[in-house]
C-alpha cells in the first residue's frame, strides 16, 4: 500500500572527514554519523563533502537497516560559488567521481579545498542533473555562495533561473526575500536549509552541528524522488524552521459493495488517490450525462467515477 505523504526532516548539507576542513575526532565513524542523524530526529541527510564521495558508500552501509535514508552527494567548488549535487539512495559513488571528472577536478584533487571545477554555477549544475542528480546552490549569502561568487546583478538572476538548479540553500531566511526581489516574480523558486554540520561554539564543522538547520519535505518518502517532486512544488511541499502541524483528517478507508453481482466485495483504499474505472453498466456511478456519439474514451469512461 502507498505510503500517505507527510513532512519528512531533510538535512541537504552534511559534512564527514571526507571533507579536509573536517576533524576525525569531531566526527567519529560513519555509524557514528548514522546514529547521530537519527538521534537528531532527521529522516533522510545528503553526504555532501568537499569535492568528494569518499564517505558516500561508507554511511550508507552504515545506514542500512536503521530508519535513515542517506543520499548520496557532493559539495562542488565551482569558479562562481559552492553547488551541491544529490543523487538517489543506492547510487555508487563513482558515479559523482565521474562528474567531478568531466567538472574539471582530476582523480588525484578529490578532496581539496583550494581547487574550482572549470565551470560556474549553472553550467555545474546541469552537468549535475545529466548525471541523474539534483542540484542546489550552496549557502547562498554566505562566503563562497552564490551571492557573493556572482558579483553582476545580471549573471546572478539568469543563474538562479537556470531550470537545471533546483533550489538554493539559505543560512538565513531573510535570504529568501533578496532572491525572490532578484527573480521579480520569474520564478517560484525552492529554499531549502541544511547543518553544514557546523557547531557554532566551536566555529567548526563536527557531528555536533548535525541537523541544527534542517528542511521539512512533503513526500511519501524522502528519498530523491519525492525531493524532486517537492522542489517542483515549493509552496505546498517544502517547509523551513519548525516542524509543520500533523495533519488530521477523516478518510474513507474502504467500501463494501451491496445488492448487484458485486454484492459482499470489500475495496480497500489507499490513503492518497484511488481512482475507480468502468464502462456504463458496470455499475458505477456516473455523473448524469451520456456518452458522446464517439464512446466512451479509452480504459473506460472516468467522469464522475467514485
Amino acid at each position: 500500500m502507498t505510503t500517505p505523504a507527510r513532512f519528512w526532516a531533510v538535512d541537504f548539507h552534511v559534512h564527514t572527514p571526507g571533507s579536509m576542513d573536517a576533524r576525525d575526532e569531531d566526527y567519529g565513524t560513519a555509524g557514528d554519523i548514522a546514529s547521530a542523524a537519527i538521534a537528531a530526529s532527521l529522516d533522510a541527510i545528503a553526504i555532501t563533502d568537499h569535492n568528494t564521495a569518499a564517505w558516500c558508500d561508507t554511511v550508507t552501509t552504515a545506514a542500512a537497516g536503521k530508519d535513515l535514508i542517506v543520499l548520496p552527494g557532493v559539495e562542488i567548488s565551482t569558479t562562481e560559488g559552492h553547488l551541491l549535487g544529490i543523487w538517489e539512495e543506492g547510487t555508487d559513488s563513482s558515479v559523482i567521481d565521474d562528474v567531478l571528472v568531466v567538472l574539471g577536478i582530476k582523480t588525484p584533487d578529490h578532496g581539496k579545498l583550494d581547487i574550482a571545477a572549470k565551470f560556474g554555477l549553472g553550467d555545474a549544475a546541469k552537468h549535475v542533473v545529466e548525471a541523474g542528480g539534483v542540484a542546489i546552490a550552496a549557502h547562498i549569502e554566505k562566503p563562497r555562495g552564490l551571492l557573493t561568487g556572482i558579483c553582476v546583478a545580471a549573471h546572478q538572476k539568469r543563474t538562479l533561473l537556470e531550470p537545471c538548479l533546483s533550489a538554493v540553500e539559505v543560512f538565513d531566511l531573510d535570504a529568501c526575500g533578496r532572491v525572490n526581489s532578484k527573480l521579480g516574480g520569474q520564478r517560484t523558486m525552492a529554499f531549502v536549509q541544511g547543518s553544514d554540520t557546523w557547531d557554532a561554539s566551536q566555529s567548526r564543522h563536527a557531528l555536533s552541528g548535525i541537523g541544527a538547520r534542517r528542511t521539512w519535505v512533503k513526500a511519501s518518502r524522502p528519498d530523491l524522488v519525492g525531493i524532486r517532486h517537492a522542489l517542483a512544488d515549493p509552496d505546498l511541499r517544502i517547509r523551513l524552521g519548525t516542524a509543520p502541524p500533523v495533519a488530521t483528517y477523516p478518510v474513507v478507508q474502504s467500501v463494501e459493495l451491496v445488492g448487484g453481482f458485486l454484492a459482499g466485495q470489500k475495496i480497500t483504499l489507499c490513503p492518497d488517490l484511488n481512482c475507480l474505472l468502468g464502462g456504463t453498466g458496470v455499475g458505477k456511478s456516473l455523473s448524469g450525462h451520456e456518452p458522446t456519439k464517439a464512446g466512451p474514451c479509452p480504459g473506460g469512461r472516468r467522469d464522475g467515477a467514485r
